[in-house]
């Protein structure tokens, strides 16, 4: 897959200060996330070696559990330090878990036009039943602090493939990105 969108400055990849999107029952409200859904799924049972929940529904047989790696795209551009819009590419890894819900922890590390690192941590989440991922990243590059996200679904079952868009931006120096990326499951 190939990506043709804005980040110059590889500080940029680094978020757009998007959350993840709040999922139903996860509000705080009359309970959160542990809520009727009017599901019959029994959410105490037993699966493999431990018990999970997932707000009524059970995640631990969920076949997206596990390491995911493959590789982003994009392009990013900054004001305040001139040098137009840069390629931007590197890796994207990550892992879900089932923690009550699945639970979404990884990073993307990659480059700026060859030569300018940078790394971004990410956090989020998996909604099965909406086949959506959604998670914030952080990170720096040269001393610039940035902060954005990524979202995306499952679009290939064999192997078990998801691919989505990331945003950024980096506020210090006016500057953000965007592109694509695409992971398999490992």
């Amino acid at each position: 897959m190939t990506a043709k969108t804005s980040l110059a400055v590889p500080l940029l990849v680094f978020g757009l200060g998007c959350s993840p999107a709040p999922r139903t029952g996860d509000d705080g409200e009359d309970g959160g996330a542990g809520e009727d859904t009017g599901s019959d799924i029994d959410t105490d049972q037993e699966t493999d070696s431990e018990t999970v929940t997932n707000g009524g529904g059970e995640c631990g047989g969920s076949p997206v559990i596990g390491n995911w790696a493959g590789t982003y795209e994009g392009v990013g551009e900054s004001d305040e330090i001139g040098w137009g819009t840069l390629p931007l590419s590197g890796t994207v890894t990550f892992e879900i878990t089932c923690q009550e819900k699945l639970v979404l922890t990884g990073t993307m590390e990659g480059q700026e036009s060859d030569w300018l690192p940078f790394m971004a941590t990410l956090t989020g989440e998996f909604d099965e039943e909406a086949n959506l991922l959604t998670a914030d990243l952080e990170g720096q590059a040269m001393g610039v602090d940035g902060f954005g996200a990524i979202s995306g679904s499952i679009t290939e079952d064999d192997p078990l493939t998801m691919s989505g868009i990331w945003h950024a931006e980096a506020p210090a120096i006016n500057g953000f990105g965007e592109g694509t990326w695409i992971a398999s499951m490992e």
